[in-house]
């Protein structure tokens, strides 16, 4: 998952200088789609596989029942959404999210996301695009860190 991921973030980079503006602007905005994806997609299988390994039987079953699916994530939902889990990881994720502006990049990716899936402009460019990928990237390590390790 993540290594396709990576693959479309290269694609994008390498290939962003050939082609007219009107089209770079259109795959910044499918980055963007593609990276808020992504960290949803992400936070669903490792609460999933967090959940699985360290529970069994009827509990995982209750407890798997309440969770579908990983909510758009905006800070405020994912925050709620770590919450869930209790302290340190509720702490943690505040203090990740206050450090290098990441509530504010995760704010902005998330507005980009809403704003293109529901037909709004969006006239963001390359920077903001490395800023939200790295962003992406950071969340990533954390709940490998947590969740997956």
């Amino acid at each position: 998952m993540k290594s396709d991921l990576d693959s479309s973030y290269k694609r994008y980079r390498e290939g962003l200088l050939a082609i007219d503006i009107p089209l770079q602007e259109d795959l910044h905005k499918y980055m963007c789609i593609r990276l808020s994806g992504y960290l949803e997609q992400l936070m669903f299988e490792a609460i999933c596989g967090y959940v699985a390994s360290a529970s069994g039987g009827p509990a995982k079953s209750f407890a798997m029942s309440f969770f579908k699916k990983a909510p758009n994530l905006t800070p405020d939902a994912l925050e709620k959404l770590i919450g869930r889990f209790g302290d340190p990881w509720d702490q943690e994720l505040a203090d990740f999210l206050d450090t290098d502006e990441r509530r504010n990049s995760l704010g902005g990716l998330l507005a980009v996301r809403n704003k293109v899936a529901h037909g709004e402009n969006y006239r963001g460019g390359q920077l903001n695009v490395a800023t939200y990928k790295k962003l992406v990237d950071d969340i990533h390590s954390w709940v490998v860190l947590r969740m997956l390790a």
